[in-house]
């Protein structure tokens, strides 16, 4: 809705004239000022106030009108110019488009001033033509070798190049033409550019196209032609010391890594193989090495010299534990399989280090173990049990699950069972239980059972 315009009114400014001299009056009346000059004074000042007050208003007015009259006349124009020159600019824009890309720009898939979005389907037209142009030229649906890849390159830098002959042509014939005035298309060939490369979604969905058909092959070739790759410090480490490499090339190499002269004897053996902890006091039970070479190897690998001998005290304790461990296991097995009495066994556990609550959580072991069942019946056990009336039937459906056999493996052991049990009336109670548990659990009766269970 637009602005009220303020109108010229007469009551309006003489009610601020009114106002301005009463409170004039009344202030140098209260200041002991004699009444005439008052009068005198406030007149004045409320002959100014109506007159600027009124002018004011006609001023606004006028200016309001005259800007209305201004931005209807250049919405007008601009509506009639889009009408009048749309086809022609579209066509201007179109063929400086095809002059530059290399590729037939339809007008029509232009917007049309419209809007970016206002075409979706003019929009996927000119990305299909300028996407074509890099895939037709980047054996794209074949295998892109490095020499393709080389090539690629070399297409793509022409391409930049002749892009930037056509900007700068199309330029100079745009201001020539328009005898300077139209510098807006004289700016288009450099947004066509900064569209197609420099915007960040632009490089985003042309990414894995450049990445796949330029970028990977002709890295692959220019490896294969300058080879660059240099061995890592480790490797050249290891050549030196299986004799693939001397020592003066190695430090050559080292050098083009950037090592500095004073670092590479460091570098040489940091990254040399060392032996390990295990191998270190294997050779000093031995004799072969003292404590100090032992010390002197591990500082090699960056432990302080007191971290060094702490480490070998842990793997001497290491080693003792492992045998204290294999004792207390034998006292435990030899004091649960009753081959030791009860004193025997404290005294011997006594004698084993613990730490903490070590001690009594081991006895809590030992004592659980003692207590609760270890060994079960075999099958044949239980199947000759069952069939001397000695175990309930359910006893073997128990035993069964309790070992973790399956319902087929149930029914075969089942099976031999009943074939074990040597009279009638045995077998068929046996049959008819086996029959009432399967479909109880909605399992199927095989016909053994069924038959045994229909037999007099």
């Amino acid at each position: 809705m637009p602005p009220q315009q303020p109108q010229p009114d007469f009551d309006t400014a003489q009610d601020l004239a009114t106002n301005t001299y009463n409170a004039i009056n009344s202030s140098l009346s209260n200041a002991g000022c004699p009444g005439f000059i008052g009068n005198i004074i406030g007149g004045v000042l409320a002959g100014l106030a109506f007159g600027l007050s009124f002018l004011v208003l006609i001023f606004l007015n006028g200016l309001i009108a005259v800007g209305s009259w201004a931005v209807n006349l250049f919405v007008n124009l601009y509506d009639q110019a889009k009408q009048d020159n749309q086809a022609g600019i579209n066509q201007v824009i179109a063929d400086s488009m095809s002059e530059l890309l290399g590729v037939e720009i339809d007008p029509g898939s232009l917007a049309a001033g419209s809007g970016a979005g206002a075409s979706m389907d003019a929009n996927l037209a000119i990305g299909n033509a300028i996407i074509e142009i890099f895939e037709d030229q980047f054996n794209a649906g074949g295998a892109v070798t490095p020499q393709q890849g080389a090539n690629n390159a070399r297409t793509f830098l022409g391409w930049s190049v002749n892009f930037a002959t056509s900007e700068g042509f199309l330029s100079i014939c745009t201001e020539m033409m328009s005898l300077g005035f139209l510098k807006e298309v004289k700016e288009f060939p450099s947004a066509i550019r900064q569209a197609m490369g420099m915007g960040r979604l632009q490089r985003v969905a042309l990414q894995p196209l450049i990445q796949q058909a330029i970028t990977k092959p002709y890295t692959y070739y220019c490896n294969n032609l300058f080879r660059p790759t240099r061995l890592s410090e480790g490797q050249l480490v290891k050549a030196l010391h299986n004799g693939t490499m001397d020592a003066d090339t190695v430090n050559q190499q080292l050098s083009e890594l950037g090592w500095s002269d004073d670092l590479i004897e460091f570098v040489l053996q940091d990254f040399a193989s060392k032996l390990s902890l295990g191998d270190l006091m294997l050779l000093l039970v031995y004799g072969d090495i003292s404590q100090d070479d032992v010390t002197n190897n591990l500082t090699l690998t960056g432990l302080p010299e007191d971290q060094a001998a702490l480490q070998i005290t842990a793997y001497n304790h290491g080693k003792e534990q492992t045998h204290w461990d294999a004792l207390r296991q034998l006292i435990y097995t030899r004091y649960r399989d009753g081959y030791i009495d009860e004193a025997t066994y404290n005294n011997m556990l006594g004698q084993v280090p613990t730490f903490g609550d070590e001690d009594t959580v081991f006895r809590q072991l030992v004592g659980f173990d003692q207590e609760t069942p270890r060994k079960t019946l075999s099958f044949a056990d239980v199947k000759e049990a069952v069939v001397a009336n000695i175990l309930p039937f359910s006893y073997i459906d128990t035993w069964l699950q309790n070992q973790g056999y399956d319902t087929e493996s149930q029914n075969i052991l089942s099976w031999q069972i009943m074939q074990a049990i040597t009279t009638a009336e045995q077998k068929q109670a046996y049959a008819s239980y086996k029959a009432q548990v399967l479909k109880a659990a909605n399992k199927p009766v095989p016909p053994w059972i069924s038959d045994a269970e229909k037999a007099v």
